[in-house]
């Protein structure tokens, strides 16, 4: 589905008669209602590649990313930071506010994708819609691009778009709720240490 440029409106959003309407603000609803998720995922990425994990939310500001062997990575989202972890690396992880990154977008603490700063474009259709984000700051490294199936409305994974037009999708197999994820998932100190004391 093509993602249009430009600020969500009423012929943007427009379905067929007979048809649930999936609108930026049920979208926004939705997502505030998400403080918690869990899902197994796909990842094709820029180069061809499939890689397999797990992702863990809680709203807001924490996010985990575990990638299966034999593929090493891991990505923490927490206190307001992201690490990039490389376990078959020596060195430490890459940490950036996660400001600076997209995915903030997803895991502010309130989520109002009609406010025109986030940059957002919308398509639907009959069983799929996607909304693209990208914040105005300058500092701000590529844009989001979240996918949704809209009958029962669930988020269903996202394509992040790099600064150079590289595009990685995630697509979720299927996105639990309800859970209560321990804190030291989120942890970046305590996932530092682990790696330094794996070495």
């Amino acid at each position: 589905m093509a993602v249009q440029s430009g600020q969500a409106s009423e012929e943007d959003t427009a379905e067929p008669a007979g048809t649930n309407s999936v609108t930026v603000e049920s979208l926004s609803d939705y997502l505030n209602g998400l403080s918690t998720a869990w899902a197994r995922f796909t990842q094709i990425n820029s180069d061809g590649s499939l890689s397999r994990g797990t992702l863990v939310v809680k709203r807001p500001w924490r996010a985990r990313l575990e990638y299966d062997p034999p593929d090493s990575g891991l990505i923490v989202a927490g206190s307001r930071r992201i690490a990039i972890f490389d376990r078959k690396s020596n060195s430490g992880p890459e940490i950036y506010p996660l400001r600076k990154t997209p995915l903030h977008l997803l895991l502010r603490d309130s989520i109002d994708l009609t406010d025109e700063r986030l940059s957002a474009s919308f398509t639907t259709g009959p069983d799929h819609s996607e909304l693209q984000l990208k914040s105005p700051s300058e500092n701000d490294s590529g844009r989001l691009i979240l996918s949704f199936r809209n009958h029962p409305l669930q988020l269903d994974g996202w394509t992040f778009v790099d600064e150079f037009g590289n595009r990685t999708h995630v697509k979720f197999d299927a996105l639990g709720t309800g859970i209560d994820p321990s804190p030291a998932l989120f942890d970046i100190e305590r996932e530092t240490s682990l790696q330094e004391s794996s070495q």
